[in-house]
């Protein structure tokens, strides 16, 4: 028996077990390490290489993993009773080189060893150099070693060993290789984990009754750690995690000491590193391009290794644990960490960066937590989103939760197994958060540049959960709660701040098969904002399929219709950030389904918005009934509305019952068969409907809303506007009606101005006892300026000048004034306005005047207000058609009419002009010219009611009054002058022939050259 003692002395004991560890992962010679630890009390290994290894097995890709260390030296110090204290394990200049290997081919230097079989390996390796196992081997040895000593001196010798283990590394160097072949640039080849400085010391255990309940306390310290990536050539740096320190107490409160190794039996509780000669104790990590590509690069290598759960094997945290008897709150079967630090820093690729300050980590190794504590702040840039809230980021049953409170105690042992939600305490205060226009571009710009990148991250977690049946955080879906209100404020430009504040939101998955169904519950929520406007909007559930219902009327309050300019404002700011990523469909995956709402306007209790019986889903929605009045100055009664916000967006109204501007009404009729506003691509508004009866109000009826202190503002069009109607009928009982068929209207907004396009099929318009047209088709063009004036009626919408106008109106088959009517259709009449004047032309023109034509006004006539030029190939104007019948011809006739101040103003040209008289007058002239002017207001005292008047005539051809007088020959070069109340009259040559009643014509000649002066 002492024999068998005398082959187990400590030297021989440690030696043997120690040489055997080291030769299974290194390359030495276990003789000679065995032979140096009898001889002396440390071995000291130099450029040690370890011993390359296989990991994974998917198809024709494997890792090889291999490396060196520079020196391992172990120590100890023997007592005076023979036992072992001080024992420090060193290693110093770890390096550790990972590659890809796409073929795998036998090679004699490398042992082939995949993961399964490292692990068990490793675990026999740790069994044999504790002596089998520890308490636990030794006695399941002593069954088969007869001559082993009853007592189990040799575990406790081995205890003894552990219990004054001191590890200390002093750096660490891991590169991960990639794929060596790609070809992209921009994706980095090489990841780099590089630690200094790491020590793991065992403090004196307490020794309890129950040997395998024995309680070991390690501390473990980090003076810092960092990864990055980098090119092949290593031409750049890019940093994943900077520099970090950090310590930990470890405490094994179940479970055996080392052969459990950190997955069963710890709490780990943590603390950040605190003097300016260690690494900083805040983790900065870097979210850029090209660190996210070498991540995913990274995890697809390690996807070769495999999963352990593949084949549906426990967990080896769940295989150690089976029958395990352990009552203590943190069982063999697994291990806790809590991992204070000061700060979470995340610097995006635009270097905006993110930091949450008062953080820890709660991390469970049965998968049960794996969760980030957040309780002193968010920060953009040094600037506060959040200082007073608390987040939890919790990564196993992927929830956000928002939290109020003031965080609560750290939480050890059994606090650690409570909820986050856990609230025994009132709510103190609102969750705040701030999002300025600027941090939100800072934000969006620098997550937009690494969407593709996060994009391919989540590509493969979700090949992963395929592969492996494991669901991921990417893959899976997230919800989110809260604990008391959270208030949510947006900040624009110029100071322009929304807030939102929820009362205990909640967001998660419904319980319903349909995929993607979501739930929302919210107890009440108000929007408000510093520009004037408050929306209440009172709870909101969801059903089990994710619909949205909110049984009870949303109102809202709003200062002015400004509002919607603030909100355009800051609408338009975010579209120019996000430009036109977000999908322009509209559609909304969940169906909402509302009471109705209610908007009334703070300067007027008359100005109101009522919608009710709204629901909808994705792109569908309806609304039972629409009442809007005066808003804007517009009034709209509305029922049963559908709206399609997909692509084309869409309204269709059923019926409209009023229609009304300026508190007038302009309906006579109800639009019973719909109208229809569709907004296509381009920005086109497109108004299309059946029949249109209006009512014109009288001038008198119209209210004139005139703001002395209105400041001069610009219309803005945002969208071309294309509006059609089968039947446009409108009529006034004061002034008339007009009947319209086929009416295509055009507007299309440009720089600063509106371009008009107006197409009439045919038209009828009377006003009372004035005029009566009929015609057919008409189109016109038309550009306005789209300034405003202070003068408007319209409520502030701004005056439109117009620049240029154009219209052809075709087959005018009746115009009719009370000084005459066509006799004759006009086939095409042209109208033109250049900015000064109006021009009318068009091609023969036969007009029936009236007795009323020759009537007088005795009052003062009223001024045009713009220039108007009338030009005609051909107008005769006859009171009764027919041969011999009197009237008048003009051929080539020009007729300006040019208003100045007081004064009107008209020249006059025509190529020829023939008249008849009632008794057979005629007169014929040539080239006539005349220019006249008359004062509108005051012409009584002048002859003939004129200022001034000149005519000119090229040739006097025909001029006959029957049995009076005939001109012999014709009269050349006449002009006639009105000036000063005196009128000339100048000419070449007159021949006249009098013809007297019964008697022989007699002729006499004026010589030429002759002036008359007549004064009356």
């Amino acid at each position: 028996m002492f024999s068998s003692i005398s082959k187990y002395s400590p030297k021989k004991l440690l030696a043997s077990s120690l040489s055997l560890f080291l030769a299974q992962f290194f390359n030495v010679d276990p003789d000679r390490v065995k032979s140096n630890l009898i001889k002396d009390t440390k071995v000291v290994l130099n450029d040690v290489e370890i011993k390359e290894r296989r990991l994974g097995n998917n198809g024709d890709s494997y890792l090889r993993v291999g490396g060196s260390i520079k020196q391992i030296e172990f120590s100890w110090v023997w007592d005076s009773t023979a036992l072992i204290k001080d024992v420090r394990l060193t290693v110093r200049g770890v390096s550790v080189n990972v590659r890809v290997i796409q073929e795998a081919k036998q090679d004699d230097a490398m042992v082939l060893i995949d993961s399964d079989s490292l692990e068990n390996t490793s675990l026999q390796a740790r069994q044999q150099t504790v002596g089998g196992g520890g308490v636990a081997g030794l006695q399941k040895g002593a069954k088969h070693n007869t001559e082993t000593p009853p007592s189990d001196w040799k575990a406790k010798y081995m205890q003894q060993i552990i219990d004054h283990l001191t590890l200390a590394v002093t750096d660490i160097t891991v590169a991960v290789h990639l794929h060596g072949d790609s070809k992209d640039g921009d994706v980095p080849q090489v990841v780099h984990l590089q630690a200094n400085d790491m020590e793991l010391r065992t403090l004196p255990s307490k020794i309890s009754k129950d040997a395998t309940a024995n309680s070991l306390m390690q501390t473990i310290s980090l003076a810092s750690i960092e990864v990055w990536v980098e090119q092949d050539d290593s031409s750049r740096k890019f940093p994943i995690l900077e520099p970090f320190g950090y310590e930990a107490n470890v405490t094994r409160v179940s479970g055996r000491r080392f052969l459990d190794g950190v997955l069963s039996g710890l709490f780990v509780k943590g603390k950040p590193i605190a003097g300016d000669s260690r690494a900083s104790s805040t983790i900065r990590l870097h979210a850029g391009i090209r660190q996210i590509a070498g991540l995913n690069r990274l995890q697809q290598v390690l996807l070769l290794v495999g999963h352990e759960d593949a084949n549906g094997s426990p967990h080896p945290a769940e295989k150690k644990s089976q029958g395990s008897d352990n009552s203590s709150c943190i069982t063999s079967t697994k291990s806790i960490f809590y991992l204070p630090f000061h700060s979470l820093e995340v610097v995006l690729e635009n270097t905006t960066n993110l930091r949450l300050t008062g953080c820890s980590v709660r991390y469970s190794t049965d998968r049960s937590e794996l969760s980030l504590d957040c309780s002193g702040g968010v920060w953009l840039d040094g600037e506060p989103i959040s200082k007073d809230g608390r987040w939890v980021l919790d990564l196993v049953s992927c929830e956000l939760l928002l939290d109020s409170l003031p965080c609560q105690e750290e939480r050890e042992g059994e606090l650690f197994y409570s909820t986050h939600s856990d609230v025994s305490q009132p709510i103190a205060q609102t969750f705040q958060l701030n999002l300025s226009l600027d941090m939100f571009q800072k934000v969006y710009c620098g997550i937009l540049a690494i969407m593709p990148q996060c994009s391919e991250a989540k590509v493969i977690a979700e090949q992963t959960m395929d592969q492996y049946g494991q669901p991921t955080s990417l893959s899976s879906l997230w919800s989110m709660k809260a604990n008391g209100p959270v208030a949510i404020r947006f900040t624009g430009n110029n100071n322009t701040w929304v807030e939102i504040v929820a009362d205990s939101p909640q967001l998660g998955q419904a319980p319903s098969v349909s995929k993607g169904a979501i739930v929302f519950e919210c107890k009440s929520t108000e929007v408000n904002s510093n520009a004037g406007f408050v929306i209440h909007i009172p709870h909101i559930s969801s059903d089990h399929d994710g619909n949205l219902r909110v049984a009870h009327r949303i109102a809202a309050s709003v200062d002015s219709m400004d509002i919607f300019n603030v909100l355009q404002d800051i609408a338009s700011d975010i579209k120019n950030i996000i430009g036109g990523e977000p999908s322009s469909t509209g559609s909304i995956p969940v169906g909402i389904s509302l009471a109705g709402f209610d908007v009334s306007f703070k300067d007027s209790q008359l100005r109101t918005i009522n919608a009710s019986h709204i629901s909808g889903f994705g792109t569908e929605w309806s609304i039972g009934l629409l009442q809007v009045n005066d808003v804007g100055g517009v009034g709209l009664d509305a029922s049963s509305l559908q709206v399609t916000l997909g692509t084309p967006k869409r309204i269709f109204v059923q019926k409209i019952t009023r229609i009304a501007y300026n508190r007038v009404d302009y309906l006579s009729a109800p639009i019973m068969d719909g109208i229809t506003f569709v907004l296509e691509e381009g920005d086109v508004l497109s108004v299309s409907c059946k029949d249109i009866y209006m009512k014109l109000p009288d001038q008198a009826s119209v209210p004139q809303c005139v703001d002395n202190n209105s400041q001069e503002q610009v219309l803005s069009f945002p969208m071309s506007l294309h509006f059609t109607v089968e039947l446009l009928r409108a009529e006034s009982i004061a002034t008339g009606s007009f009947i319209v068929n086929g009416v295509d209207f055009w507007a299309r907004p440009a720089a600063d101005s509106l371009m008009v396009d107006l197409n009439i099929k045919s038209t009828r318009a009377r006003v009372k006892d004035k005029l009566e047209l009929s015609c057919g088709k008409i189109d016109s063009s038309v550009e306005v300026l789209t300034a405003a004036c202070r003068d408007t009626n319209s409520s502030g919408l701004g005056q439109l000048s117009l620049l240029s106008a154009s219209m052809t109106v075709h087959d005018i088959v009746n115009f009719s004034t009370f000084a005459g009517q066509l006799s004759k259709p006009l086939d095409v009449v042209d109208i033109a306005y250049g900015g000064e004047a109006i021009t009318i032309k068009c091609n023969k023109v036969l007009v029936c005047t009236t007795s009323a034509f020759n009537t007088q006004s005795d009052g003062a006539v009223a001024n045009l207000p713009i220039a108007i030029y009338f030009e005609a190939n051909r107008l005769i104007a006859m009171e009764d058609f027919g041969p011999g019948k009197p009237g008048l011809c003009f051929d080539g006739l020009q007729v300006h009419f040019t208003p100045s101040g007081t004064i009107m103003g008209i020249d006059a040209k025509c190529n020829n002009i023939q008249g008849r008289g009632a008794v057979n007058q005629e007169f014929a002239v040539k080239e006539v010219e005349l220019n006249l002017r008359k004062n509108l207001l005051d012409g009584k005292d002048e002859l003939l009611g004129l200022d001034e008047m000149q005519l000119s005539i090229s040739e006097v051809t025909t001029l006959s009054i029957p049995e009076k007088l005939k001109l012999a020959r014709p009269i050349y070069k006449l002009a006639v002058q009105l000036k000063n109340n005196a009128i000339d009259v100048e000419c070449d040559l007159i021949h006249i022939s009098y013809i007297q009643e019964r008697k022989q014509a007699t002729t006499s000649e004026s010589h030429a050259g002759v002036e008359s002066n007549i004064i009356p």
